[in-house]
């Protein structure tokens, strides 16, 4: 872009993706037995979300979520719908934590066996605060991202 002068603006942004392959090429969505498993990042929560394909067998769900020991604590249980088809799942852990927040489901059935959901992971940090200065600019501007 060109000012009314002619000069020419430069502006130029960064952006790092990381691909992490041990959440495999489809990251959102998993089967083990009869769980899909989702897990969203949004603003200061995690969005546990599942689909059960055979609700009749199953008594109540577990949601866990990994600790800093390598053991998966209960974050909430729920009651199963108990419904022919399938059912649709979703809950929130507003206690989330700094950097890796790694989830699974527990379906326990009615015989009391269990099936587990396929793990997956939702990252938080980044950017918490954004600077633009100076205001008004007549030249440049610089902005600051802070974590």
């Amino acid at each position: 872009a060109s000012d009314s002068a002619g000069n020419k603006s430069v502006c130029t942004f960064n952006i790092n993706v990381k691909f992490d392959p041990s959440v495999g090429g489809d990251a959102l969505k998993s089967t083990k037995g009869s769980l899909d498993l989702n897990v969203q990042a949004e603003p200061r929560q995690a969005v546990i979300s599942w689909v059960s394909k055979s609700n009749q067998e199953i008594d109540y769900f577990i949601v866990e979520k990994l600790n800093a020991a390598g053991e998966y604590d209960e974050v909430v249980t729920i009651n199963s719908k108990n419904a022919t088809n399938m059912d649709f799942y979703s809950v929130a852990d507003e206690n989330i934590n700094e950097g890796d927040n790694i989830y699974r489901v527990k379906a326990i059935m009615i015989d009391g066996s269990d099936n587990i959901s396929t793990s997956k992971k939702v990252q938080f940090g980044g950017v918490d605060q954004i600077q633009v200065y100076p205001n008004p600019a007549t030249e440049y501007i610089s902005i600051d991202l802070k974590s």
